[in-house]
């Protein structure tokens, strides 16, 4: 079954991995920006593409209830109870879709990081910053799964968007989850963002060794 879903699995890896560029060159653009090198509107459109495509790293994330669905629908569960190799098939299935959102998460992080640093670099406190982009993101990742937006839908039906993230603001429990979604997003970061600076140290050290 995972070979039939190659095809939408490197769809959605590459679009994952378009805000981790899209937030090297608008770390780099903003850089710049103190030499007034570069435009004021290329900046901020380069910075609407990144806010547009992050959500697609951490909705990978999401990518568990395939998993699910084979799991109880596609039989996965009851054959890892009968037999050696539906055993072998299960731990396949989940060392698959751990790597999948892994690495979601992943660029996620890559994503925020430059931006983050040259923010810290001038002295601006990431905090509100980071609640807004994080409750954001999570709206992103709700309009996306549930309502099935594309990226691309912010430019194409903006009326539409508006329209739902009005929906959204006007149910509570709903909005509820969201700022959930969102703290759990900024937990996540967090580690990752440490495991990332940690692992970078490590390799900087046996490379000078």
């Amino acid at each position: 079954m995972l070979q039939q879903s190659i095809q939408w699995i490197c769809w959605n890896i590459y679009l994952a991995v378009i805000p981790v560029i899209l937030g090297y060159v608008l770390a780099r653009l903003i850089s710049q920006r103190r030499q007034r090198v570069v435009p004021m509107g290329i900046v901020a459109l380069v910075g609407v593409a990144w806010l547009a495509f992050l959500p697609n790293s951490c909705y990978l994330l999401t990518e568990w209830r395939h998993f699910l669905d084979t799991l109880y629908f596609g039989g996965l569960y009851h054959e890892a109870r009968l037999s050696p190799d539906g055993a072998m098939r299960f731990l396949a299935y989940t060392a698959f879709y751990a790597l999948y959102s892994g690495c979601g998460m992943v660029c996620f992080a890559l994503s925020i990081r430059p931006l983050a640093r040259v923010l810290r670099t001038r002295g601006v406190n990431v905090v509100l910053p980071g609640i807004a982009l994080f409750l954001l993101v999570a709206l992103g990742v709700y309009l996306g799964l549930i309502l099935r937006y594309n990226s691309w839908d912010i430019v194409a039906r903006p009326g539409v968007i508006a329209a739902s993230i009005a929906n959204v603001l006007s149910r509570p429990r709903l909005g509820m989850v969201i700022v959930g979604f969102a703290a759990f997003l900024w937990i996540a970061y967090s580690a990752i963002d440490i495991w990332i600076d940690g692992f970078s140290q490590r390799i900087s050290s046996r490379t000078v060794t």
